[in-house]
């Protein structure tokens, strides 16, 4: 009995020192599970409170970049508005140059060939009046001798007073003067045959054999020569010559007239001709000048053209991959905003896991049953047990961070589920292993 006594009391106090024993690891267990749930929660709000800042950091970030693409894109579409305009003017500019150039390069032919016809003209002009000019001086020449020849014959037959055979052929002579059928050269040469047939009386050959010519036209003639006794100082021979001195003189003056006639209107010719050239030489300097001031702009325009054509280039490419650029960046930064959006709502969630499970509630409904066992049992029971001491929250918080992982496809979010699901409360079940054993 005494035995059996001692047994119970033993038991007893065994059992009282269990429960001092198991009070402490309830209350060091579940003091230790809150801590580090609460630790847990931390690390999560923290990055709740990080990925907030960084969601809001990125807005404003892509914000600036948004306004650098909207100025952008207004300021080079503005750009190549304006290079549009300016080549559809340049365009304007050159092809109504080109014309004015194929204008002008006409007109300036048409003023080279005044030019080359009126000198054709001025230069035939002055051959001709080179030669009539030449033509005249001979004919004056010969009206000349011929009317100082006639005076002179004149005075050797008032000197006379005896007849001659040939004073007839000077009675033929002046019809075939008054019918201008004998030149002034011709009479001179007659005249100066007649002399000197006077001066030289021995001479035996009349003035008729000695120009064949002159005596064809004498024979032709209506009077035909006198026999020997025609008396000079009759005064008929001397009539008809005078008649022919005067009909020289008269063909001598019109021969002048005629001449100034000619070379007036040569003169004013060359007046009118040199007028026209000068005309057409200034509107072809005046024309020349213009086409190339015109020909060095177009020239100007041509390279602008291809300046302003090849910056519109440009800045077209530019808009045009900005604007691609710009939507593939909003398209990655909304799909980030909303992958952010959706690993904090996960998050937050996790915490609420945490949050609304009572720790200390469930650790009063295991820690009694290791009361109810034996000693042995129950210390290797609450030694070996690390399910019993690991948070069934932190547990199913992991499970469900890796679950919104897979499917969000969140690197984050894998990466938070391993560290909570790593081992929080290890050396806290060595602990209790170690004082166990």
């Amino acid at each position: 009995e005494k035995m059996v006594e001692k047994g119970k009391a033993e038991m007893e106090a065994e059992k009282a020192q269990f429960s001092v024993y198991v009070k402490f690891c309830e209350n060091t267990t579940v003091g230790k599970r809150r801590a580090i749930e609460q630790k847990v929660v931390e690390m999560m709000e923290k990055m709740v409170e990080k990925g907030k800042s960084e969601a809001e950091a990125e807005k404003s970030q892509f914000a600036v970049y948004v306004k650098f693409c909207e100025n952008t894109t207004v300021e080079k579409r503005r750009a190549i508005e304006e290079a549009t305009e300016r080549i559809d003017l340049l365009t304007a500019n050159i092809d109504k140059a080109s014309s004015d150039i194929d204008q002008l390069t006409k007109e300036i032919g048409e003023a080279d060939a005044i030019i080359d016809s009126t000198s054709a003209e001025k230069a035939n002009a002055t051959s001709v009046r080179e030669t009539e000019a030449a033509d005249y001086a001979v004919a004056l020449k010969d009206y000349t001798d011929s009317i100082n020849a006639i005076g002179k014959a004149m005075k050797v037959l008032q000197d006379q007073d005896y007849s001659r055979p040939q004073a007839a052929s000077l009675l033929q002579l002046s019809k075939l003067a008054d019918s201008k059928k004998i030149s002034p050269y011709e009479a001179t040469q007659f005249l100066d045959d007649f002399l000197k047939g006077k001066a030289d009386e021995s001479q035996a050959t009349s003035v008729e054999a000695s120009r064949p010519h002159l005596e064809s036209l004498l024979a032709e003639g209506d009077v035909q020569p006198v026999a020997a006794g025609y008396e000079s100082q009759s005064g008929g021979i001397i009539g008809l010559l005078e008649k022919m001195e005067d009909q020289f003189k008269q063909e001598r003056n019109d021969l002048k007239m005629d001449e100034l006639k000619k070379k007036n209107a040569y003169n004013t010719l060359v007046v009118q001709l040199d007028a026209e050239n000068a005309d057409a030489t200034g509107d072809k300097d005046r024309k020349s000048q213009e086409k190339a001031r015109i020909s060095e702009q177009k020239a100007q325009d041509e390279g602008e053209l291809q300046e302003t054509a090849a910056g519109k280039e440009e800045d077209t490419k530019y808009k045009k991959d900005l604007e691609v650029s710009w939507k593939t960046k909003t398209s990655e930064f909304n799909s980030r905003q909303k992958l952010r959006e959706e690993e904090l709502a996960a998050v937050n969630q996790a915490i609420e896991i945490i949050s609304g499970e009572s720790v200390a509630g469930a650790a009063s409904k295991r820690l009694p049953t290791l009361l109810q066992t034996g000693g042995a049992t129950a210390l290797a029971q609450l030694g070996s047990g690390r399910t019993m001491l690991r948070s069934p929250s932190v547990k199913k918080v992991a499970q469900f961070l890796q679950g919104k992982a897979d499917s969000l496809q969140s690197k984050d979010l894998a990466a938070l589920a391993l560290r909570v699901a790593a081992d929080p409360i290890e050396k806290v079940r060595q602990m209790m292993q170690d004082m166990v054993t």
